[in-house]
C-alpha cells in the first residue's frame, strides 16, 4: 500500500456538477508534459531519459465506463466497453470471433455520429460522449481500460455462480439447506483464518439476496469449496462440473505468470462454460460480468496477467480513507483533512524506508547444534535462534506453511515449513518436501504426501512463489492460483 500514492481527492457532488474532464484536466496536463519532456535519471554513471507513456488506467466497471465516456448501464444495451455486445445477446457472443470488437478507428467515428445525433447514436453504440483520456499520446479506450478481477469475478461471476449451483444442488436433493452451515464451522488453516468466509443465509438461494463478506473472504470460499462441499456431491454432478469449469478458468486468469500457449485453452474453456452455462440455467443467467471472461485471453495476451491491474490493493487503500473520514467527524471540508492526514503518513512513511530487507520475528530459543537435523548441522551459526513465525519482505512464514516451489515438470512441486531459523540477520527455513501424487479435480486440491526428506534453505535465496498456503487433511493443498 505504501507504493500506492494519493493523486487527487474528490467529492461526488462535485464530479456531478463539473464533470470528469474539468476534475482530471490537471492531471491530464502534467500526464502530457511528462510525455513530452521525458523522465531523466542517472544510470550507471550516465544521465539518461526516458519518454513515459500511460499503460492503462484501472478501476471498476463503472468507473472505467465513465472514464472511458461509455454507457454506464448494464440493464440493457451495450454493456461491454470491449465489444459491441447487447445486454439480449451475451449468448451469441461466447469468443470473440463472435463479438464486433470495439477499436480506436470505430470509437472516433462512434463519436462523430453521437455529435451529430446524440440522442440516438448514444443508445446505438453505447458511447455517451469523449473521454478526456484520449489526450493522452498514443491512448486507446478500447484497449487500455483493462478488467478487473475482484469485481468482475470475486464480487460479481463467482456470486451468480454460486446461487445458480447451490440452488440447484438444494433443489435436487443433493444438498440440504443445514449443508451450507459447514461453510462457517469449517476448519480453515492458519492463512485461511483471516478471511474465513461468512455464514451463508438461505436468503442468498431463495431471493436475489447478495452473497456476504469481502472480496478476500470470497476468494476464500471459491478456492475452498470443493474441500467444504466436495465430499456431499457426487462425481460427474452437472451443477457442480459448471463450478469446477469457473474453478478453472478463475485458477489460470489469477495467475500472476501465463505461458502464451496457456491462452487458447482459456478461450475454449470460457467458450465451454457459458454454453454449458446457459444451457443449464437459461440464457438469461449471463451477466456482463461473465461476458467479460470472453476478452480475458486477448487482453491477457496485450497487457500481461491481470491480477497487476485489479482492485484489491486499491479497495485496501480507500479503506483507510473510509475509516478516517468517520473519526474526523468533519464535513467542511474533508478531502482537504483526508489529503493532508494521509501526506503526513506518507512523508513518516517515506523517513523510515529502508531498501534493506525487513525481517520480524520474535525472540525465539537458542539452538543446539547436536539437536539439528543432519542437513543443518554445520550450516547454522552457532548464533541461530529458533522462531515460530518471521516476517520477511512483507512475506509471512510460520511453522506449518507449504510452500510451492517452481519447477520444470508439468505439476508442482511443494514443501512444508518444518522450523524457523535466524542468525546474523537471516532468516533460514527447514522445509519437508512433500510428494505431489496428483490433482483431484472434484475437490479441486493437489493429493500430497510427506516424504520426511528435510531440506535447509535461505529465505532470500529462495524462489518459491508463495508461502500462504495450508495444509488440510494431512494430504490436501488448495493453491491460490494456477502454478505455471
Amino acid at each position: 500500500l505504501r507504493s500506492i500514492y494519493l493523486v487527487l481527492l474528490v467529492k461526488y457532488e462535485d464530479v456531478q456538477q463539473y464533470g470528469l474532464d474539468v476534475i482530471l484536466k490537471p492531471f491530464i496536463s502534467d500526464l502530457k508534459e511528462l510525455h513530452s519532456s521525458g523522465l531523466t535519471f542517472t544510470s550507471g554513471g550516465a544521465v539518461r531519459n526516458a519518454q513515459v507513456f500511460v499503460l492503462c488506467v484501472c478501476g471498476d466497471n463503472l468507473s472505467m465506463n465513465r472514464l472511458g465516456g461509455f454507457s454506464c448501464c448494464f440493464s440493457q444495451g451495450r454493456v461491454c466497453r470491449f465489444c459491441m455486445a447487447a445486454s439480449k445477446s451475451l449468448l451469441e457472443v461466447t469468443t470473440e470471433d463472435s463479438c464486433a470488437l470495439r477499436s480506436a478507428q470505430a470509437h472516433e467515428q462512434h463519436l462523430q455520429a453521437i455529435a451529430i445525433n446524440p440522442i440516438a447514436n448514444k443508445k446505438l453504440y453505447g458511447v455517451t460522449e469523449r473521454s478526456i483520456l484520449l489526450e493522452l499520446p498514443y491512448f486507446d479506450v478500447t484497449r487500455q481500460l483493462p478488467p478487473d478481477l475482484m469485481h468482475d469475478i470475486l464480487e460479481g461471476g463467482f456470486e451468480c455462480i454460486l446461487r445458480q449451483v447451490l440452488k440447484a444442488l438444494v433443489q435436487g436433493g443433493t444438498l440440504a439447506y443445514s449443508d451450507l452451515d459447514y461453510i462457517a464451522s469449517f476448519e480453515y488453516g492458519w492463512n485461511d483464518k483471516k478471511n474465513k468466509p461468512v455464514a451463508m443465509n438461505r436468503s442468498f438461494l431463495t431471493s436475489k439476496a447478495n452473497l456476504k463478506g469481502t472480496a478476500s473472504e470470497k476468494w476464500c470460499l471459491l478456492r475452498l469449496l470443493g474441500l467444504i462441499l466436495g465430499d456431499l456431491v457426487p462425481e460427474g454432478d452437472a451443477d457442480w462440473e459448471l463450478y469446477l469449469q469457473f474453478r478453472e478458468i478463475v485458477d489460470i486468469v489469477f495467475a500472476t505468470v501465463i505461458p502464451c500457449e496457456y491462452l487458447p485453452y482459456l478461450e475454449t474453456t470460457v467458450q465451454t462454460f457459458l454454453v454449458d452455462f446457459a444451457q443449464r440455467y437459461g440464457a438469461a443467467a449471463i451477466t456482463p460480468k461473465m461476458h467479460y471472461l470472453v476478452h480475458y485471453a486477448r487482453l491477457i495476451r496485450e497487457l500481461g496477467p491481470l491480477p497487476q491491474f485489479w482492485s484489491m490493493r486499491f479497495e485496501a487503500k480507500h479503506q483507510y480513507f473510509k475509516s478516517l473520514a468517520s473519526r474526523v467527524k468533519n464535513f467542511r471540508n474533508i478531502t482537504r483533512t483526508l489529503s493532508t492526514r494521509h501526506q503526513l503518513m506518507l512523508s513518516h512513511q517515506l523517513k523510515e524506508f529502508s531498501f534493506d530487507s525487513d525481517l520480524v520475528t520474535p525472540s525465539g530459543k537458542p539452538v543446539e547444534q547436536s539437536a539439528l537435523p543432519p542437513c543443518a548441522q554445520g550450516v547454522l551459526p552457532l548464533s541461530a535462534r529458533q522462531v515460530s513465525r518471521a516476517s520477511l519482505d512483507h512475506r509471512e512464514y510460520r511453522c506449518g506453511t507449504v510452500l510451492v516451489k517452481p519447477s520444470q515438470d508439468a505439476e508442482p512441486h511443494f514443501c512444508r515449513v518444518e522450523a524457523l531459523y535466524v542468525a546474523e540477520r537471516k532468516l533460514f527455513i527447514l522445509i519437508e518436501l512433500l510428494t505431489n501424487e496428483g490433482f483431484d479435480r472434484h475437490r479441486f486440491c493437489y493429493q500430497v504426501r510427506k516424504s520426511s526428506e528435510l531440506k535447509l534453505v535461505k529465505a532470500e535465496e529462495d524462489d518459491t512463489l508463495h508461502c500462504a498456503l495450508d495444509l488440510y487433511n494431512e494430504s490436501e493443498v488448495v493453491p491460490r492460483w494456477e502454478v505455471l
